[in-house]
């Protein structure tokens, strides 16, 4: 894991890049079985991880900080991919910076803010990991996660989801969820993305429903590909081999032709409108 402008992330492999944005409370580990696919398939694969962050409290914290990382690896130009709040920073991004992405895909996520019991939810978990490290703040999200589906799934996956969620720093973990609550709602956005796009859902999905998906798709003008697959919101790790090879087809159609130029890094990120 490589550190630079204070976001832990990995960079492997070489081609077109493409950015992979993790969930909270996981980090970039959620993508481990995404990385030799997209490398054999001729990307090169930049992972930011924030689990470990303590300094973000909004979404644009988050989208600014890759801005700053990507433009300090000399890369103008990449395709992007987000999960769960993962989907929240890269809306941030497109609306910020839509000429710098040549694709974006989003994985169980929606583009509409946090209804009143969601907020509330996510204000009691900030209380409890405030008062203390939270362990039952963290197993009420693992709970989340899985919905109910842990009989349905393989103990390792269990044990590395409950593994990454108690690693993620204490800190770190209320800013996120502070931030989640008040992330704005991109649905205006959504007519106005020119760029290709791909979104996935999980049938089993109670944390981002396939209706939030199937909107999507109806709005997006160059929706690529819309699927729903036999799974819950952790489709990286529940369905690794069936997300990758869409992955992989999706990002071949959109590759830059043109991803690695001399940037100038700004001192601040130009703030959307």
């Amino acid at each position: 894991m490589q550190k630079k402008n204070s976001i832990p992330f990995k960079d492997i492999g070489q081609g077109p890049a493409v950015v992979l944005i993790h969930d909270l409370p996981l980090t970039a580990e959620i993508w481990n079985e995404q990385i030799d696919p997209l490398q054999h398939a001729g990307f090169r694969v930049i992972l930011p991880d924030f689990s470990q962050c303590r300094e973000y409290n909004s979404i644009a914290d988050y989208s600014h900080s890759i801005l700053r990382l990507l433009n300090r690896l000399g890369l103008r130009r990449f395709a992007a991919c987000g999960m769960g709040m993962g989907g929240a920073i890269l809306f941030d991004l497109l609306e910020r910076h839509p000429k710098r992405i040549a694709g974006a895909c989003f994985i169980s996520t929606r583009p509409v803010q946090d209804d009143v019991q969601e907020r509330a939810r996510r204000a009691e978990l900030i209380n409890q990991l405030m008062q203390s490290e939270g362990e039952n703040a963290r197993e009420q999200l693992v709970s989340m996660l899985f919905a109910g589906r842990e009989q349905q799934l393989p103990a390792h996956l269990i044990n590395s989801v409950r593994q990454m969620v108690n690693n993620y720093d204490r800190d770190a973990l209320i800013n996120g969820l502070k931030a989640m609550i008040h992330r704005r709602d991109y649905t205006q956005l959504l007519a106005n993305l020119q760029l290709p796009t791909m979104v996935v859902s999980g049938e089993h999905d109670n944390i981002c429903h396939p209706h939030h998906i199937g909107v999507m798709a109806g709005i997006l003008p160059r929706c690529l590909c819309s699927d729903q697959l036999d799974g819950g919101h952790l489709l990286s790790l529940e369905l690794p081999q069936e997300l990758s090879r869409k992955l992989v087809d999706f990002f071949r159609r959109i590759a830059p032709r043109r991803n690695q130029v001399e940037v100038e890094e700004p001192e601040e990120l130009v703030p959307a409108m």
